[in-house]
């Protein structure tokens, strides 16, 4: 009886250490779980940058807008449509400022935009836009003759994307651009919204 009693005694701490073991983890098995959590972040900040830059460009979207419809009552009430910028070269975006998103910029602030000597400011504020908020985007809308191409920035609108096949207004018509460089050092956002276009075109959202 003490014999029995002294040998299983000897066996416990074998059971001990054994247990101890199978509830480690080996280096191996570390390393895929840091591998699997680095994945998983990526993936994370990924979709919540493009989540970001999607609620960015909602500004845009929902400014564009407004402006097409003005412009479409102004055409109702004058019978033609407001060249509110006078073009679409840099100098006739309104706000003023630079097209960096990270910087908002207060609309109704200094305004370096005129078109036919007077202030785009006066002129977005006859169309009746006006922006409550600071904003990320820059604007611009001028008008087109029948028989033109929508107007755009060409230097940061693929205009090959935006009008693949060289479309051409039947009437005279407008366009309204929105600019703004949400990824400074990389290419333009932009939203473009045309009398001759059902939907908006929006290029490098980061879609």
């Amino acid at each position: 009886m003490s014999t029995g009693f002294l040998a299983s005694c000897a066996s416990k701490p074998k059971l001990v250490v054994a247990r101890r073991a199978s509830l480690g983890f080996t280096l191996m098995e570390l390393m895929i779980v840091v591998v699997i959590m680095g994945v998983l972040a990526s993936l994370a900040v990924y979709s919540l940058n493009g989540y970001l830059q999607r609620a960015k460009v909602s500004e845009a979207r929902e400014v564009v807008g407004q402006i097409m419809a003005a412009q479409e009552a102004y055409f109702d009430e004058v019978g033609s449509y407001l060249d509110v910028t006078g073009g679409m070269n840099d100098d006739n975006f309104y706000p003023a400022g630079n097209f960096d998103g990270r910087i908002m910029i207060q609309w109704g602030g200094v305004d370096a935009c005129t078109a036919q000597s007077e202030a785009c400011s006066v002129r977005f504020a006859r169309l009746g836009i006006s922006v409550g908020t600071p904003v990320r985007f820059r604007y611009a809308a001028t008008t087109m003759a029948a028989g033109d191409q929508p107007k755009i920035p060409s230097g940061h609108v693929n205009s090959a994307e935006f009008n693949p096949g060289g479309v051409t207004s039947p009437r005279a018509g407008y366009s309204v651009v929105a600019l703004s460089d949400l990824s400074p050092g990389g290419e333009m956002t932009s939203v473009v919204g045309t009398s001759m276009q059902a939907q908006l075109y929006v290029g490098n959202s980061g879609d």
